[in-house]
């Protein structure tokens, strides 16, 4: 139920609960993919290797946190780069 007021000119108002109303049963959000999990995840479907323009706009992150991560799992020998982008490794 919303219950409004004026008082001095000021209009708020706030928000109480009705017993009509049943609890929302509590449920753990699912935890968000890593940036890794999500560059490994883009290259596993991918036909053809990506371009980090590609990657980031699939990825949805920052080019500083994507380049980042491409060269640590590059580094890691998980990926690897060529001349037309990034690819998996088999």
């Amino acid at each position: 139920m919303m219950s409004w007021s004026n008082r001095c000119g000021w209009i708020g108002f706030s928000l109480t609960s009705s017993s009509s109303c049943a609890p929302i049963a509590a449920t753990a959000p699912a935890s968000p993919l890593t940036t890794e999990q999500k560059i490994e995840q883009h290259l596993s479907a991918a036909a053809a290797p990506l371009t980090i323009a590609e990657l980031r706009k699939l990825c949805r992150t920052r080019n500083s946190t994507l380049t980042t991560t491409l060269a640590a799992l590059v580094a890691a020998g998980r990926i690897h780069r060529d001349a037309a982008g990034y690819a998996i490794t088999r």
